[in-house]
């Protein structure tokens, strides 16, 4: 027989069973909807949204021709970086060859203006015509591919604007952005030593910091 303490005390635990067997009830319900909850479909507001643009992919570069074939590029550079020729001459057989294959390619952006490697393989036939103007393995390049002076470093060349180029060596030191740098402008003017570099933007290694160069302290 169940006593009257007995009946209170069921009573008294069944909210509490209750309360435990919803929340349990919740969790397994919540489960299984991320279980089993649709996946968006075609026209879903998901499927829909804009996906962000892939980088366009680069042309291929087209083979090295056959050994004895003549490429347009090759005619310009012929002298370069030999020694009967100066460093003025091999910057003006860069800007003459990158002119000439603008001219080729047509059109308002002829091929990709930027970095001196886009430079490069725009004359090995990575743009829009896919016109090879040079060999891989033509002296203007290093093993890198880069378009380089005589003295094997990298030219730094600016494009200003479709056909307006400035290409500048390291000259012999071998360091950019020191005295004896060469430019030469769009206009084919060469620029160099203080006509190209303030005095801020080189230091001679045998000037200490912030004594003037030896020409401007005689003056």
């Amino acid at each position: 027989m169940t006593t009257p303490g007995q009946a209170g005390s069921s009573a008294h635990q069944r909210p509490g069973r209750l309360i435990t067997a919803a929340l349990l009830l919740a969790v397994i319900a919540a489960g299984l909807w991320l279980v089993l909850k649709p996946k968006p479909g075609p026209g879903s507001p998901v499927d829909n949204a804009t996906p962000a643009a892939p980088s366009p992919p680069l042309r291929p570069l087209p083979p090295n021709p056959p050994p004895g074939t003549k490429l347009p590029g090759e005619m310009i550079l012929q002298a370069y970086a030999r020694p009967g020729s100066r460093p003025q001459d091999d910057l003006h057989a860069v800007a003459h060859a990158l002119e000439n294959l603008a001219l080729l390619v047509k059109g308002n952006d002829p091929f990709r203006l930027g970095a001196n490697e886009e430079f490069a393989d725009a004359l090995k036939g990575r743009n829009k015509a896919q016109i090879r103007f040079l060999r891989d393995d033509h002296p203007a390049f290093n093993e890198k591919g880069q378009l380089v002076d005589r003295w094997k470093t990298p030219l730094y060349i600016h494009a200003a604007s479709r056909d307006r180029l400035e290409i500048r060596s390291a000259g012999p030191d071998q360091k950019m952005w020191t005295e004896d740098d060469l430019q030469r402008q769009p206009d084919g003017q060469f620029l160099k030593g203080k006509d190209l570099n303030p005095t801020s933007l080189y230091l001679p290694q045998d000037r200490p910091l912030g004594q003037p160069p030896a020409e401007a302290s005689s003056r």
